[in-house]
């Protein structure tokens, strides 16, 4: 083993176990992958606030950070916007969005709130990547933000993903975490 790291071997299946690979099996168990990520850095195109606005606010219902707020009026430079404890910090590509190579996913205590919004969105989102698709059983959505990136939208009746230990400043968002990125 690697410095600090316990080994054992699991009988039943003859493998080599570390510290590491038991906080997996624990995350994996509570259905969460990520501990916590404070924020993840996303750049938007340059100049286009209105789409950010409309997917990240209007649709998704996260809230826009307290701290950044000045620059919504602006139109211009960096939004954060907050899902429960986690936060997207949203900068102005130099000039081209950034497109994150997998999949974000948000929890919400209901869909059918979120459902409604993507019905009634703002219909500059139909001229970009903006898509989506309501599984089956309406327990997930994905949907794809204007410049490609991907996203999971989750149902947690229960607000499993509503971190004991916080949130952001401001006002709270429909979202109640960011639990998993993948």
């Amino acid at each position: 083993p690697q410095y600090g790291e316990r080994s054992g071997r699991d009988a039943t299946r003859g493998v080599k176990r570390t510290e590491q690979t038991e906080r997996t099996e624990r995350n994996a168990n509570q259905n969460q992958n990520v501990l916590i990520v404070d924020h993840l850095n996303l750049n938007h195109q340059k100049g286009r606030h209105d789409l950010l606005s409309a997917f990240y606010f209007d649709l998704l219902g996260l809230a826009v950070d307290p701290r950044k707020e000045e620059n919504v009026a602006k139109g211009k430079k960096t939004l954060w916007a907050n899902a429960g404890i986690h936060q997207f910090h949203l900068p102005e590509g130099k000039p081209n969005a950034q497109v994150f190579d997998g999949v974000i996913t948000l929890a919400y205590k209901d869909l059918r709130k979120v459902v409604a919004r993507i019905e009634g969105r703002n219909p500059i989102l139909d001229e970009t990547s903006f898509a989506y698709e309501v599984d089956g059983t309406g327990g997930s959505i994905a949907v794809t933000d204007p410049w490609g990136t991907a996203f999971n939208l989750v149902e947690d009746p229960m607000g499993g993903a509503l971190d004991p230990r916080g949130s952001q400043p401001g006002p709270a968002s429909d979202a109640l975490g960011m639990p998993d990125l993948c």
